[in-house]
């Protein structure tokens, strides 16, 4: 899909919306689900856990549906 200019536009987009998530310390569901729908190889899909284990590890008591999420995504 890469036309000679840089990166395709699933793959900015795609960056885009984890800078955005990863920027948030509560994150929007819906972004949340664009990010989960949206990964669409192994290497978005470890990513986007990285961000998300990364996210739970600073709250003492992470959300249960962070943790439903991430356990969707490593599953």
């Amino acid at each position: 899909m890469a036309n000679g200019r840089g990166p395709d536009l699933h793959q900015r987009y795609y960056s885009y919306l984890l800078e955005q998530v990863r920027a948030d310390h509560y994150p929007s569901a819906l972004m949340l689900d664009l990010l989960e729908h949206g990964a669409h190889d192994q290497t978005e899909r470890a990513e986007l856990l990285d961000m998300l284990l990364e996210k739970v590890q600073q709250d003492r008591y992470p959300s249960p549906p962070m943790l439903r999420r991430i356990a969707r995504i490593a599953g």
